[in-house]
């Protein structure tokens, strides 16, 4: 017996079963870092929606943990890097043809297929050069400390309750990252 209870399922999804899955049977939605503001807004918010219904519960019942890809810095050539180090991810995920809804919204389908083909034959440095600053920015956020935070709060602030950041490839400074935790709580 545990005296805290069962401890919650979350499930991890992305596309539309999945999501609408977890909306209806999961104790809350661990949404995926490969997303975008608004593969967000059109698909997983609508699946949620969908799941809820089917399961008879409400939004507030239902706890959203949203995971981001974060490229943060304070100067241009901290950004720079952190962008760089987080493409590596943009393009593992892309190269997943599940993943291709992503890519799809934003305009960005045509990209999926030769990541997929690039990562067969382990070109890491060819599956970077696809991913621009931009894809990285719609797909993860970027800036310092107190922009990343503002783009998380506007994308998800009126939907998640918790926010994970991953800073894939590299690793900000603490002073850096505590910034962020901060300015994610105001």
């Amino acid at each position: 017996p545990n005296p805290f209870g069962p401890p919650p399922v979350l499930m991890g999804a992305l596309g539309p079963v999945m999501t609408r899955t977890a909306a209806e049977v999961a104790d809350g939605l661990l949404v995926m870092p490969f997303n975008s503001d608004r593969h967000f807004a059109e698909h997983t918010l609508p699946a949620i929606a969908e799941g809820l219904h089917r399961g008879g519960r409400r939004a507030g019942e239902f706890p959203l943990v949203v995971q981001v890809m974060v490229a943060m810095g304070r100067t241009g050539a901290e950004q720079a890097a952190a962008r760089a180090a987080v493409s590596g991810l943009i393009a593992f995920y892309g190269s997943t043809p599940a993943y291709r809804p992503v890519l799809e919204v934003e305009g960005w389908a045509d990209a999926q297929p030769e990541l997929n083909a690039l990562s067969k034959v382990g070109d890491v440095d060819r599956m970077r050069a696809l991913i621009s600053d931009d894809m990285v920015a719609r797909i993860g956020v970027t800036g310092t400390p107190e922009e990343c935070a503002a783009e998380i709060g506007r994308r998800y602030g009126a939907h998640a309750g918790e926010v994970c950041c991953y800073f894939p490839g590299y690793r900000p400074p603490a002073d850096q990252i505590a910034a962020l935790t901060a300015a994610l709580h105001d």
